[in-house]
């Protein structure tokens, strides 16, 4: 159910801010006829920044809601020295992981393996733009599922501002499991 309507969220918000969305049908009447649209020529609406903003801000509320109705278990982020890592914390070892970057867009299911209906994580979140999201991992040891995401370049980086890409490719994020280590030192050997 949440895929679904993120999935159509993100559409059409791509869909409207990319210039290709209708917020309402112009005609172009010229002297009192109605133009069609011929091979070659494309009259797109452009909306307006307000509108992008207002579809933006009612996207975020959306995501806000979905959060707050879905997800039993809120992450803790900690934007580190080389990246940003999103730490949840389960309440069982026995899980799936479903993780997925779209544009910025952070999707994280957890459900618990006797029942895909049953989820323990149901979480989505939009990242700044700062992370690699190529290179993100995912790890999961006593209870804890880490999600982590370098930074593309180093803080304290003067980077010239730019309009940024949509990117709509899905990018899987895999878990690998930690065995819980107990480390020794030579005084344990007594």
């Amino acid at each position: 159910m949440y895929r679904s309507l993120l999935t159509c969220l993100i559409l059409c918000l791509v869909h409207i801010t990319t210039g290709y969305g209708h917020f309402h049908h112009r005609h172009d009447h010229h002297f009192g006829r109605h133009n069609h649209h011929h091979f070659g020529h494309h009259n797109h609406y452009q909306p307006s920044a307000t509108e992008i903003v207002q579809s933006f801000v009612e996207a975020e509320g959306a995501l806000k809601n979905l959060c707050t109705t879905t997800s039993k278990i809120q992450p803790s982020i900690n934007y580190g020295d080389d990246a940003c890592v999103i730490k949840y914390t389960l309440t069982t070892t026995d899980v799936n992981f479903d993780i997925k970057i779209i544009n910025k867009v952070l999707m994280t299911s957890v459900t618990k393996k006797n029942n895909n209906n049953d989820y323990e994580v149901n979480d989505v979140r939009v990242l700044p733009d700062i992370l690699n999201f190529n290179q993100a991992s995912g790890e999961f040891s006593k209870n804890n599922l880490k999600i982590v995401i370098p930074y593309n370049v180093p803080f304290n980086t003067d980077l010239p501002a730019d309009c940024g890409v949509v990117n709509n490719n899905v990018i899987t994020v895999t878990v690998q499991d930690q065995p819980n280590f107990q480390y020794r030192t030579s005084r344990d050997d007594n």
